[in-house]
C-alpha cells in the first residue's frame, strides 16, 4: 500500500488532506494530477510538485516565517487581574512566613525567661 498525493494541475500546489491509500502497483492516469512521491520532511508550505524532476519543492523556513509572523498575544484584562492577584498572594505568603519566623523567635525568648 502507498499514498497517492494530489496537486493542483495549474499551480502544482499540494492539495492538503486529499491523500489516498492505493495498492502497490497502482498506475496513475494522465488525467490525474497526482504522484506517489512523498514530500520530504522539513518542507514548508506551500508545497509544489515539480513534474520534470518528480519531487516536491517547499518554501524555506525563513521565508515562511516572514510571510506568516506569529501573532503577538496580549493578555486580556481578566488575565492581567489574575496575574496581579497571584503576585499579591505570593507577597502575602512571604510576609506571613517572615512574621511566623519572627513570632517563633520571640517565643523562644519568652520560653527562656
Amino acid at each position: 500500500m502507498k499514498l497517492l498525493y494530489f496537486y493542483d494541475p495549474e499551480t502544482k500546489e499540494k492539495i492538503d488532506g486529499q491523500e489516498k491509500v492505493v495498492p502497490d502497483g497502482f498506475q496513475i492516469t494522465t488525467e490525474q494530477s497526482a504522484t506517489l512521491v512523498a514530500p520530504e520532511q522539513g518542507l514548508w508550505a506551500p508545497l509544489k510538485f515539480d513534474e520534470t524532476n518528480q519531487k516536491w519543492i517547499g518554501t524555506a523556513e525563513a521565508d515562511y516565517r516572514a510571510a506568516h509572523p506569529e501573532p503577538k498575544i496580549e493578555p486580556t484584562a481578566d488575565r492581567q487581574l489574575i496575574m496581579a492577584q497571584a503576585q499579591q498572594i505570593t507577597m502575602m505568603q512571604q510576609m506571613l512566613m517572615a512574621q511566623a519566623a519572627a513570632i517563633a523567635k520571640l517565643n523562644q525568648g519568652v520560653d527562656q525567661a
